[in-house]
């Protein structure tokens, strides 16, 4: 299982409207649809560091979880995630928000400037399996930043 860190509502919520807008932008520059949603929209925390903690553990050590612009790299569309502990460690992650089936004609398609970046305060840290499209999470635990 994979621990992930999962966004309060009112951020899902705000993400969710940022995913439909640069969605928006990328196929309508295309003939056909080539950007698609990825849901849930879920952090995963594929480091080492979060395997060897239990989920308690990990509740207690965050400092600051921050989600900044979103990016398009070859196939996906992800806002990075800057994590930082109260051990001093820090980690880069991904929110991935979509993916793509080819590159956009039109680079410029999405206006960047006007992407989210948001420092979490409030989420939940889980433990999450996968099978197929399917995403179940185990022993979710509420983390607040101070």
């Amino acid at each position: 299982m994979t621990k992930v860190i999962r966004l309060h509502k009112d951020d899902e919520i705000l993400f969710i409207r940022e995913q439909k807008r640069i969605l928006k932008a990328l196929n309508s520059s295309e003939k056909e649809n080539i950007a698609f949603p990825f849901f849930p929209l879920l952090v995963e925390l594929k480091n080492d560091y979060f395997e060897q903690k239990n989920i308690q553990e990990l509740k207690n050590l965050f400092h600051s979880v921050q989600i900044e612009e979103a990016t398009v790299l070859e196939n996906q569309i992800f806002c990075s995630v800057k994590i930082k502990m109260s051990d001093c460690s820090e980690f880069s992650e991904k929110l991935l928000i979509g993916t793509l089936k080819k590159i956009p004609e039109e680079k410029n398609s999405i206006n960047m400037e006007k992407s989210i970046s948001k420092n979490l305060r409030i989420f939940q840290i889980a433990e999450a399996k996968k099978s197929g499209i399917q995403t179940e999470l185990w022993n979710p635990q509420w983390v607040k930043c101070r």
